[in-house]
């Protein structure tokens, strides 16, 4: 093995197919369409098997754990993200849905919130940016733009909060506190962020998509999806 295939082997062993998991993660629930969870879940999709992908849900990780340690360095702020060296989270559905949280966040005001940390590329940074600087500049001081950036983002959210206050209401979730890492220039975006708990009801309710997906079969009726046979084919054949 000379020098030059160390990046070869890299990749050979990121790219091994990662294991599947045997419940729906709570970040599926900004997907629309119950024939993709469906699907999901079933394991009817190939285990994805990519090295360069692989590498950036690794990134991700640690620059997440990396904000961490930043938000931490804050007076009077104190930010848990694990409880005995394991994420904090729930289920529903017997399990069969599952969630996990990046972290609860107790601010200078004493109040506790969910924190959310995503990561973005510079381009799409820039656009939340800039509509969160608009915001702010109209008078607004929360609910600024994470919404209007990534709905399924914003979506995710929205449940997290919603479970954390249904499953621990002893927490007293006040809100949301975003933070978006520009993985580019490394600056840091930030947003309060208010939960609405009929958004929570209804991405948990009978006719919402997840609920849909783990208790029917799959319907023929291509109609109710928002994916087409041609798409699923394609979506599962890369």
């Amino acid at each position: 093995m000379s020098i030059e295939s160390i990046m070869e082997g890299v990749d050979e062993q990121l790219g091994k197919p990662m294991s599947r998991r045997g419940y729906l993660g709570g970040s599926s629930l900004g997907k629309e369409c119950p024939r993709q969870l469906w699907l999901d879940w079933r394991w009817c999709n190939a285990p994805l098997a990519d090295a360069r992908l692989a590498r950036i849900f690794a990134l991700g990780h640690q620059l997440e754990d990396n904000i961490a340690d930043f938000i931490r360095k804050s007076p009077k702020v104190r930010l848990i993200t694990h409880e005995r060296g394991e994420q904090i989270g729930g289920s529903f559905f017997g399990g069969h849905l599952r969630y996990h949280i990046d972290g609860l966040l107790t601010g200078p005001d004493g109040k506790t919130y969910l924190w959310e940390c995503k990561t973005a590329n510079n381009k799409r940074y820039n656009r939340l940016n800039k509509l969160g600087t608009q915001a702010r500049e109209a008078g607004e001081t929360k609910n600024l733009a994470y919404s209007e950036w990534d709905e399924t983002y914003s979506m995710q959210v929205h449940f997290y909060g919603g479970a954390l206050k249904e499953q621990y209401p002893e927490e007293n979730i006040n809100g949301a506190y975003i933070t978006v890492y520009d993985k580019n220039t490394s600056a840091i975006y930030s947003e309060q962020m208010d939960l609405d708990e009929i958004i929570y009801n209804q991405l948990k309710g009978e006719d919402a998509p997840i609920f849909v997906a783990l208790n029917n079969d799959l319907s023929s009726d291509v109609d109710y999806y928002s994916l087409t046979d041609e798409q699923i084919e394609e979506m599962y054949s890369r």
